[in-house]
């Protein structure tokens, strides 16, 4: 999946350059990261990834190792309910009874042997029992930021019923999951037969279900792309949680052999990429004078100077400035739903 806008990256992250495809310094790219995560466990043919049409420029700029056919664009987005039908009809279409995977394109996850480990017990609980199956990361902090899942009953070693899903908590409660050992966090990853993915949204989400069926019908025929869009603005705009994984009875969840990481929001990188002398992360053409701890990017060549500031993060792009406290970074989207209020749709 790979048709969000990142809007917790801007400046740097725009609806056409969204945080996906956006270098990070020694991050890299997000998006290519993914697909080489997954490209040894399914083959580079098999890999595909769902954007949107207003990214899929440059989207080809960084898949230039998978097939041109293996992009598919949504004419608008509508969440990913839709985007996981969607996938799972086509699947269904080109290879009945496979197992389909759903993974998020900005995401970090290390190592490798852990994450296919992982995803062979995930797949192999989705063919043998009928499950849709996600996958949970053990908390090693009490996170606001993330969805939780809270495990059931123990099916076999490292795999479980789901009890529940949990929205983002405030602290207490987060700390009191983190305590407790019986609670993981949602990081969005999927693991199910296309089949059996698509009974469940025909059950919960009927009209999703008759849109994307209608489309992947028409896959390879001169009619796809007018079907497409003509038939994907009628789907249900709700996220897959939402829409089947709270409501279905048949929801398990793997715990992941894995670090995981969403890279949510600025500070986040400081997980991920390594501080000077002072504490500070700086990307770009950058100079500091008794600045600490702070997130500094610059996009360019403009020399972007910080001096006496703490715990802030500073990003210069060519056309857009952002100066903000490390505290305020979860508030960047309120922002960006300002501007588009004032009507400087220019910027984003």
């Amino acid at each position: 999946m790979a048709g969000g806008s990142g809007t917790r990256y801007w400046p740097r992250s725009r609806r056409k350059t969204p945080k996906h495809v956006v270098p990070f310094g020694r991050i890299g790219v997000l998006l290519e990261r993914t697909v080489e995560r997954l490209v040894p466990y399914f083959g580079r043919e098999r890999v595909f990834v769902i954007s949107s049409a207003e990214q899929e420029d440059v989207c080809r700029l960084h898949l230039s190792g998978l097939s041109g056919e293996n992009l598919i664009c949504e004419p608008v987005g509508m969440d990913s309910a839709p985007c996981a039908a969607l996938a799972a009809a086509l699947v269904e279409r080109w290879e009945p009874g496979a197992v389909t995977a759903m993974f998020p394109a900005d995401h970090l996850v290390y190592p490798q042997d852990g994450f296919l480990r992982t995803l062979d017990k995930a797949v192999r609980v989705a063919e043998s029992r009928g499950r849709l199956v996600t996958i949970g990361v053990p908390p090693s902090r009490p996170a606001v930021e993330y969805g939780y899942i809270r495990r059931g009953a123990e099916m076999e070693p490292g795999v479980f019923e789901v009890a529940a899903f949990r929205e983002k908590p405030p602290l207490e409660e987060a700390r009191s999951y983190l305590e407790s050992g019986d609670y993981y966090w949602n990081c969005g990853m999927f693991v199910w037969k296309a089949s059996r993915i698509l009974e469940e949204t025909a059950a919960f989400l009927p009209a999703t279900y008759e849109r994307v069926t209608a489309i992947a019908a028409r896959w390879g025929k001169e009619d796809f792309a007018r079907t497409f869009a003509a038939e994907f603005p009628h789907t249900d705009r709700i996220s897959i949680d939402y829409g089947v994984m709270e409501k279905t009875s048949a929801a398990a969840v793997v715990e992941a052999e894995f670090e995981w990481d969403d890279v949510g929001t600025w500070p986040a990188l400081e997980r991920h990429l390594p501080r000077d002398e002072e504490g500070n992360v700086v990307l770009g053409r950058v100079v500091t004078l008794d600045a600490k701890n702070c997130i500094i990017c610059s996009e360019g060549e403009r020399l972007v100077a910080v001096l006496g500031m703490e715990d802030a993060v500073v990003v210069d792009t060519p056309d857009a400035l952002l100066v903000m406290p490390k505290s305020e970074a979860s508030r960047v989207k309120e922002l960006v739903d300002k501007m588009k209020r004032e009507g400087l749709d220019a910027y984003l």
